[in-house]
């Protein structure tokens, strides 16, 4: 049928000679002029070529005819090529199986070769975004430099994700989605987010890391609906699918071939108490800042293809997603704005909620589209582009005050560079600017990077409210000695004038796990710092009642005393 294929394709092919083709089937003819062997009982032939520009990977076009009607797929050659894989096309009603899959394969192979020059050739990607010679692939078209030549192109989502291409569309009006801007211009969580959507697409061009912004506070705060706001720039913002707004209900798996597929627009997270588990959030945290999946075997024994992407990770929660991980890195690569992104009045801010998601539920994927044109026929000056992108995060850089609060320069430049282009194009400007809030979000961030004073913090914390389990602080006995707890001594600590607390290595490496530190990690910097009262090792032996001995990390009272000091200052903040 011609909605299923044109008949010029059709009239264009010739059956490959040896072969009959026809409505009831294909058969194979005899070299004897005997009975030709009917291979199948329908049609089945190629009908267009296409070439990943990014993998290079040959797919073609088949179609079929079964009880279920026609269909026509892309599939990988390497599937038509090989018996054992073509079977795979039976679970989509494909008139082959293992009887007949040698056959089908010779068929299709010897069609190819009669028909190569005819068959029409597509471009195409499984992913969005940035393509090799400097093209953007959007779900309804392909956005080039000016004066690139033009050809057949097409997204071919990998299967299982077309819901996602489905969710990048544009509906209602640019007007219409510029009065969502300007509700949420002086709201500076919501600028943060509307500015992290539209930098997905600009990481790759600056050159820099990808990064998360981390929308967290308590719960009715309006942080749903921020990233609803963000979501709209790009595509659907609603509930379910499919949107460009997902849950964090997911696996690390999925996270990953969404990343992939997305791979310079914004991957869009909500609620992280819906994430199975706190590791899941600290593995897609660690792994999306990094860029790639694991690397995982094929069932060939060979190795899949590594998923890869760079973009920006936006993310709601009541609690920081920092929270996850004991890991100081991650502090480094997410921006946590905290607050009620609607404001502190809960009427309000609920009303503001309603007109947003009501305006970006009818108009969505105008600014996005406005963003990748400026990109792209601006490509000569993406030079420029990166060069104020430097100016900036020097800038910033002077603005903070820690290691890792600096490394956030690089963060909030991009969003500054975003900021500007996209006020440029028409977006409504905030009253004030929300950079100063975004800067001491940064300083923060810096603020809770000291992984190693807050792990020496809890074990402080676990050796005061267990003092009874150390030896100078437990139970006499009649005798004056000391009555040992059930579980055994976790250490030695004098009663006064004490020098040091002495933890055993294994009571102390099993709090620091509990409390989600790397064990050996945290003593080292502890070492580092001199914390640590040693000799020839990290740990001391020590005498116990009765003569025998306990090796024990034993932490200095300076230390200790430096420590709690931290702690008293935090909770006053």
């Amino acid at each position: 049928p011609k909605r299923v294929l044109s008949h010029s394709i059709l009239a264009s092919c010739n059956v490959p000679r040896g072969w009959i083709l026809q409505d009831e089937g294909i058969w194979k003819l005899r070299a004897d002029d005997e009975e030709p062997i009917r291979v199948s009982r329908y049609p089945m032939f190629l009908t267009g070529r296409t070439t990943d520009v990014l993998t290079g990977e040959a797919k073609r076009q088949v179609l079929w005819n079964s009880p279920s009607g026609w269909c026509q797929r892309t599939i990988e050659r390497q599937t038509l090529v090989e018996a054992r894989r073509i079977t795979g096309l039976g679970k989509h009603d494909a008139p082959v199986s293992s009887n007949n899959a040698s056959l089908v394969v010779q068929f299709l192979m010897d069609f190819e070769a009669e028909n190569a020059q005819v068959l029409p050739m597509v471009q195409s990607t499984e992913k969005l975004g940035w393509m090799p010679d400097g093209d953007f692939v959007l779900p309804e078209k392909r956005v080039v430099p000016p004066g690139a030549p033009s050809f057949p192109f097409a997204l071919m989502p990998p299967v299982g994700l077309e819901h996602a291409a489905k969710a990048c569309e544009v509906a209602g009006t640019w007007e219409g989605w510029l009065q969502a801007a300007d509700i949420a211009k002086d709201f500076p969580i919501a600028m943060g987010v509307l500015y992290a959507s539209v930098a997905a697409p600009l990481v790759k061009v600056l050159r820099t890391n990808n990064f998360i912004v981390d929308v967290n506070g308590e719960t009715t705060g309006g942080k749903t609906t921020s990233l609803r706001f963000a979501a709209s720039v790009w595509g659907r913002s609603n509930d379910g699918r499919p949107s460009m707004l997902h849950s964090w209900d997911m696996t690390k798996v999925w996270c990953e071939q969404t990343a992939s597929f997305l791979n310079n627009l914004p991957l869009i997270l909500d609620d992280t108490k819906r994430a199975k588990s706190w590791k899941t959030v600290r593995d897609v945290v660690y792994d999306f800042a990094f860029g790639s999946g694991r690397g995982r075997g094929a069932k060939d024994g060979g190795t899949r293809s590594t998923l890869e992407w760079s973009s920006v990770l936006i993310s709601s929660g009541e609690s920081a997603i920092t929270s996850f991980s004991q890991d100081g890195g991650t502090r480094a690569r997410v921006l946590g704005l905290r607050g009620q992104p609607m404001g502190s009045n809960p009427k309000v801010g609920s009303h503001i909620a309603e007109q947003l998601s009501e305006i970006c539920s009818e108009n969505h994927g105008h600014l996005g589209r406005r963003f990748i044109d400026y990109l792209v026929a601006n490509e000569a000056h993406h030079d420029d582009i990166r060069a104020q992108f430097k100016l900036s995060k020097e800038r910033f850089k002077k603005a903070l005050d820690t290691p890792v609060s600096r490394r956030h320069a690089a963060n909030l430049a991009v969003l500054e560079v975003a900021a500007e282009i996209i006020h440029a194009l028409g977006v409504p400007r905030p009253s004030h600017s929300p950079f100063a809030f975004f800067i001491e979000a940064a300083q923060e961030a810096g603020k809770d990077a000291d992984r190693p004073l807050a792990a020496l913090q809890e074990v402080v914390t676990w050796a005061a409210a267990h003092q009874t389990h150390f030896v100078g602080r437990g139970e006499r006995s009649p005798n004056g000695g000391y009555h040992q707890p059930p579980v055994g001594w976790a250490g030695v600590w004098a009663k006064d004038n004490w020098e040091y607390v002495g933890i055993n290595g294994r009571v102390l490496r099993r709090i620091l796990k509990d409390e989600g530190y790397h064990p050996g990690e945290v003593l080292d910097r502890w070492n580092e710092r001199g914390w640590l009262l040693t000799g020839t090792q990290m740990t001391r032996p020590i005498r116990l009642p009765g003569g025998a001995q306990m090796r024990c990390y034993c932490i200095t009272a300076p230390a200790v005393a430096a420590a709690m000091a931290e702690r008293e200052q935090d909770l006053k903040v």
